[in-house]
């Protein structure tokens, strides 16, 4: 018989999320990379457990801290299109690219697809979602380097 109430189920959320991002905070601290792929999914299983987490002070704070040191960083972001067509959602979610205009953080596009046909999966939607926060360009690999491009090229 599990010994789990609502609330220890909390409290490993909270735990879970904590760690998520003082792990992925190390990661930007050592680098070795260029951008930071799917930012906050860690909100796409802990919802599962509590379906307001996104909504948590303690849980934006965390994440502002966590954008806050990738832009001090100057790493770029990755904005994940993949999960959008079949859960509704983007990585960073969609609310928060605000925070990556506000925090001035680059930005480049990307479906993480597995297969061919869904290269450019919600990538539109993505680039329109980014114009209504203010960005204006994002990152595109050319040639072995990252150039900036205006979204309108796109």
């Amino acid at each position: 018989m599990s010994a789990f109430t609502p609330k220890t189920y909390q409290q490993l959320v909270l735990d879970s999320v904590e760690a998520y991002f003082k792990a992925s905070s190390r990661m930007v601290e050592l680098g070795g990379f260029d951008f930071v792929a799917h930012l906050d999914k860690i909100s796409m299983n802990g919802s599962l457990m509590d379906s307001t987490l996104t909504k948590q002070e303690w849980y934006n704070r965390l994440l502002w801290d966590y954008m806050s040191l990738i832009a001090e960083r100057g790493v770029m972001v990755e904005v994940n299109t993949k999960a959008y067509t079949k859960k509704g959602m983007m990585f960073p979610n969609v609310k928060y690219f605000k925070w990556l205009k506000e925090l001035n953080i680059p930005v480049m596009v990307n479906s993480d697809a597995h297969l061919p046909q869904l290269v450019n999966d919600n990538r539109a939607l993505a680039f329109e979602w980014l114009r209504e926060v203010g960005i204006k360009s994002t990152m595109r690999l050319h040639q072995g380097e990252w150039v900036e491009v205006p979204i309108d090229n796109k």
